[in-house]
């Protein structure tokens, strides 16, 4: 007879913390996969906001600041690149008289710690409206994007 031990029963549970870690995972899992999956092909990343990350990401990792000026139908960067807007697309500026309006160009500028100048341009598509805020504090550009309704404007 062995004395101190305790016979268990055949009904075994889960310890807290094991649930707690399971739980955790799942919440990483979903933070991470969601967004991904959420996005719908129409309101996806916008050419023209690509250009301007690849530009940001030029000016980190070439050291040099790296200025996009905005002249008619062309985005134009100080490191050579350009971007041509598409048969029906618009891009202008929503704040002229800032410090982002230089000799009758809208101009922003990206430095070599991910900032910018202050502005704000609106991109119109043909299915896409896209609003493009350019900060001094923020690392990333900001941007939002609505549908395009038939008469042009955003939702």
């Amino acid at each position: 007879m062995v004395s101190g031990m305790r016979i268990r029963s055949g009904l075994a549970g889960f310890t807290l913390v094991e649930v707690l870690v399971t739980l955790t995972i799942v919440g990483l899992m979903a933070t991470l996969l969601l967004p991904r999956l959420s996005k719908t092909p129409a309101l996806a990343q916008p050419e023209v906001v690509r250009f301007l990350v690849s530009l940001q990401a030029d000016a980190a990792r070439t050291r040099k600041p790296v200025s996009v000026v905005l002249h008619g139908r062309t985005l134009r960067a100080s490191n050579g690149r350009e971007f041509v807007l598409a048969e029906g697309d618009a891009l202008r500026s929503l704040r002229p008289g800032d410090i982002g309006y230089l000799g009758g160009q809208h101009v922003v500028t990206f430095f070599t710690d991910g900032s910018s100048t202050a502005s704000e341009w609106l991109f119109k598509g043909v299915n896409l409206n896209v609003l493009l805020r350019f900060s001094p504090f923020a690392t990333r550009i900001g941007y939002a994007t609505a549908a395009a309704t038939e008469e042009g404007g955003a939702r």
